[in-house]
């Protein structure tokens, strides 16, 4: 062997071991940040699942309960206001300026048309298709479902 093979043969291998090494770096950085992405993105969903339920669960007992009208609708907006740091965090912009809404007006029908409105929005912002009914209909909905199932208080 020579000297110039020799030499040759050294810059190769000084140049093809870092650019591998880098490549090879490069696509497992790829990789785990797209693991990574793909990990955030189920526990969002996740929470935002969670969260929507709660305020389903709430605003169908709450709605389906035989007490009086005031007292239901206000224990609503307490109970929707407690799970609001929850809904910032997750909820689209609608649901947001829904329960803004809600929490600014002073009419009973008026606060569970606009809890109705904030369940087809929720439904909506998990992927779901729209409801064709409006508010006042699915209002009127889970209320006959309540009346007709026989909700138990807790």
């Amino acid at each position: 062997m020579n000297w110039e093979t020799i030499i040759m043969s050294f810059v190769t291998t000084l140049i093809v071991a870092p650019v591998s090494a880098l490549i090879t770096f490069w696509g497992y950085w790829r990789k785990a940040k797209a693991e990574l992405q793909r990990e955030y993105e189920s526990r969002f969903s996740q929470r935002k699942w969670d969260t929507y339920v709660t305020f389903a669960s709430l605003v169908f007992r709450l709605v389906t309960k035989r007490t009086d009208t005031d007292v239901r609708v206000n224990q609503l907006v307490e109970l929707a206001e407690g799970t609001f740091p929850n809904i910032w965090l997750v909820a689209s912009e609608e649901i947001i300026e829904a329960f803004v809404e809600m929490s600014s007006s002073s009419d009973i029908a008026d606060k569970e048309r606009i809890a109705m409105k904030i369940l087809q929005a929720m439904r909506k912002d998990l992927g779901g298709k729209p409801v064709a009914l409006s508010e006042k209909d699915l209002l009127a909905v889970v209320k006959g479902r309540g009346q007709a199932g026989g909700v138990v208080d807790e």
